[in-house]
């Protein structure tokens, strides 16, 4: 009996202790507020409903007792709000954006009227950051496409990062997913850092503490990169944050198709390993090596 428990003890002190590295960290954004009327005192069980543009999924909920509100576990993208309360006129904001893992605070004042009448408001809310204290940098899918990124590779994005410093491994690019880039961040152990696809951990567990998966470029819809300050989930690290959300259904027709080539006219000769034309002893250098690489994918 003292051997059976002992074994369910360590399996589960096992479990616990390995729990923090196998754990889904949420990807998920939120938008919350204040809903007042014309004097400024809070509106009380207002009906609030946020309706994602691109897939018409709508998320409600109530303004409590003081008139405050949090919809939360919204995927990134834009969104519009809409908040109804019996003797006022219906508040509709437009053009909400939520990025990856942020909150959005929006605080409608209500006009008195009926239901049936609205006010609407077309501009975006301002972008300032005032719900999280992360200090971090998100790529939205527009500019994510737009960027020459060499191979496709997103992991070279984790140089813009502030504070992050390229890491030389001593792995062959063949060898990693990320074509053995690795970056430090405020001075920390580049094993400290964590990645994250859609809320799963991609993080390889005990050994290298590299990044299992990169997506494919034309599969993300936003990168964020977080070098500080983050929420607690969090906790198991302590350099980057690198965290991808990929592309979902959407009630339009979309597609893609792209093509790269990449040839010797475009590469410098390495000093190195290949003598630069006009130079050398006799100057007969080399120049670079022959290369000429086609990639097509739709």
């Amino acid at each position: 009996m003292k051997k059976a428990l002992a074994l369910v003890f360590s399996g589960a002190l096992f479990v616990a202790l390995g729990a923090p590295s196998a754990s889904a960290q949420a990807t998920w954004g939120a938008i919350s507020g204040y809903v007042s009327d014309p004097s400024g005192a809070a509106v009380p069980g207002a009906n609030v409903a946020v309706t994602e543009v691109r897939t018409g999924i709508v998320t409600k909920g109530l303004t409590d007792s003081v008139g405050l509100y949090n919809i939360t576990h919204l995927d990134p993208g834009e969104y519009k709000l809409t908040v109804e309360a019996s003797g006022f006129k219906r508040f509709i904001q437009e053009h909400v954006t939520l990025q990856v893992d942020s909150t959005v605070r929006i605080d409608p004042k209500l006009e008195l009227g009926e239901v049936s009448q609205q006010v609407s408001v077309t501009a975006a809310p301002p972008l300032l950051k005032s719900e999280k204290t992360d200090v971090a940098r998100n790529i939205n899918e527009q500019t994510i496409q737009a960027l020459p990124v060499t191979a496709h590779n997103l992991s070279k994005l984790f140089d813009v990062v502030p504070g992050a410093v390229e890491n030389v491994l001593q792995i062959g690019e063949g060898e990693t997913p990320s074509g053995a880039t690795s970056v430090t961040v405020n001075g920390m152990w580049f094993g400290a850092n964590e990645y994250v696809i859609d809320g799963i951990t991609d993080t390889a567990c005990c050994f290298s503490n590299q990044i299992v998966f990169v997506p494919n470029q034309d599969s993300v819809s936003e990168l964020k990169m977080s070098a500080g300050d983050y929420d607690p989930e969090f906790g198991n690290s302590a350099g980057l944050i690198a965290q991808y959300v990929t592309k979902s259904g959407t009630n339009e027709i979309h597609g893609s198709l792209w093509w790269t080539n990449m040839n010797k006219a475009t590469f410098a000769a390495d000093p190195f390993t290949e003598k630069i034309p006009g130079t050398g002893p006799s100057g007969r250098g080399t120049g670079p090596a022959p290369f000429n690489q086609n990639h097509a994918e739709e």
